[in-house]
């Protein structure tokens, strides 16, 4: 498993990953491996799962003519076609996707190779919007919910969400994936940090 998570204002989009990555026998294989990377400055693509598949497609999602990387929802909606839909198989993946969108506004989607659908979010000005990954070891503990309970016992009062900035986003996003990582041994505390503002 890798842990993706994501804390979105409508000022900022934070993407957090944990470095862990597991051979199929169980065993570690790396403790510093990177799952979410900064494409370009509208654009931040985590993907858990399939080691393969990060490995062949981040080294040339810049190069390939079938990625609109104009903004992050015209890449989300060209990682969909290419990868969701059940088109590839035999494969465990899982993608984030967020910055701003053709407008410029924080936006982020995400998907599983086997979605029928890319599910799409716009945070408004008055909250505070979460995502993660998620896998069977970790899906009876309801990580988006524990996500958006660390945001809600952080942030209480509107002055507190007035002055919620980047630090205090990786502060939960730190919180929460040391509580993963104490519920799935297929997740560090090794982690990758990458942030896009609002223009």
């Amino acid at each position: 498993m890798s842990l993706i998570s994501i804390i979105a204002t409508n000022k900022f989009i934070s993407f957090v990953g944990d470095g862990r990555a597991i051979n199929l026998d169980g065993s570690i294989a790396h403790e510093n491996y990177q799952k979410v990377f900064k494409i370009t400055d509208k654009i931040i693509i985590g993907m858990a799962g399939d080691a393969a598949i990060v490995e062949v497609l981040i080294p040339r999602i810049k190069d390939n003519p079938e990625i609109d990387l104009d903004n992050a929802k015209s890449c989300a909606h060209s990682l969909f076609d290419i990868l969701g839909n059940g088109q590839v198989e035999n494969k465990d993946i899982s993608l984030l996707i967020g910055g701003l969108d053709d407008l410029n506004n924080i936006y982020y989607a995400g998907f599983i190779q086997s979605s029928t659908t890319l599910e799409e979010i716009l945070p408004n000005t008055y909250d505070i919007r979460c995502a993660s990954t998620v896998n069977d070891s970790t899906a009876k503990i309801n990580p988006n919910q524990v996500l958006q309970n660390l945001i809600s016992s952080s942030v209480t009062t509107q002055n507190e969400f007035l002055k919620f900035n980047t630090q205090n986003a990786f502060k939960i996003q730190e919180q929460f994936n040391h509580f993963i990582s104490e519920n799935d041994k297929s997740v560090n505390n090794n982690l990758t940090h990458k942030i896009i503002f609002k223009l």
